[in-house]
């Protein structure tokens, strides 16, 4: 078949386009099927609920502290009413009754005190724990957003390019002879079109031809369409 080089550029330019359109039609698809985002969700759901746990933790600690201090607080309470109690008892055997039961309720205060010290301990770790899950969880949901942003923005800016790359093929297809271009669709529809010879190898299929098969593309005139043997591409000299 018969095309001038200019015809033949056109040719090679289409297959360039060809595979930048599936290459770009490809970077969009990945947009929008979102894994990296869906991923990055995922990441920020798990903080999001080890956040509400560490959270719980903490109100209920704060819930045992609060019980705590009151049951300190009943027993300091009791222990001043016994004193009270002792001061103005008249009774040997009141008193000693009384003294018992201070000794009782000291020993059940220090008890509770070191209770105390050890939910406060507990309460804070787990606010220790909480401030950096907190932390954790906004730098997880910033970079949704930003990568929600930056997808969005990519996707506009491919869709325009691959408009542009797609309203250049269809301009240079048109501008192909009739035949050329019925040749051109076909061989696109099988895989790359056309490629440049570069040396011995053909750039669509990466493959060198055989001496034989470099001779007849050789002696192809310039004016006429050459093949490669292994895959079909046209080959522009």
């Amino acid at each position: 078949m018969k095309a001038s080089a200019t015809q033949q550029e056109q040719v090679l330019r289409l297959a360039e386009l060809d595979q930048q359109i599936s290459a770009t039609e490809s970077k969009i698809e990945d947009i929008r099927d979102g894994k990296l985002i869906a991923e990055l969700r995922q990441v920020l759901i798990h903080s999001s609920e080890r956040l509400l746990q560490a959270r719980t933790e903490l109100d209920n600690i704060e819930t045992e502290l609060r019980r705590s201090e009151n049951d300190i607080e009943l027993v300091e309470k009791r222990i001043s009413q016994d004193n009270d109690r002792l001061k103005s008892s008249s009774s040997h055997k009141d008193a000693e009754g009384i003294q018992h039961e201070l000794v009782s309720l000291k020993s059940r205060l220090s008890n509770l005190e070191d209770v105390e010290l050890e939910i406060l301990e507990r309460k804070e770790n787990a606010s220790t724990e909480l401030q950096a899950l907190s932390a954790t969880r906004s730098e997880a949901a910033a970079t949704v957003q930003s990568a929600e942003q930056e997808s969005a923005s990519e996707l506009i800016k491919l869709q325009s390019g691959l408009a542009l790359l797609v309203a250049e093929h269809a301009k240079l297809l048109a501008g192909l002879d009739e035949d050329l271009a019925a040749l051109y669709v076909r061989k696109a529809s099988r895989g790359i079109a056309a490629a440049k010879l570069i040396g011995r190898d053909c750039n669509a299929c990466r493959i060198a031809l055989t001496s034989a098969a470099y001779e007849e593309v050789i002696a192809t005139p310039r004016d006429e369409i050459a093949t490669c043997t292994n895959c079909q591409a046209v080959l522009i000299r």
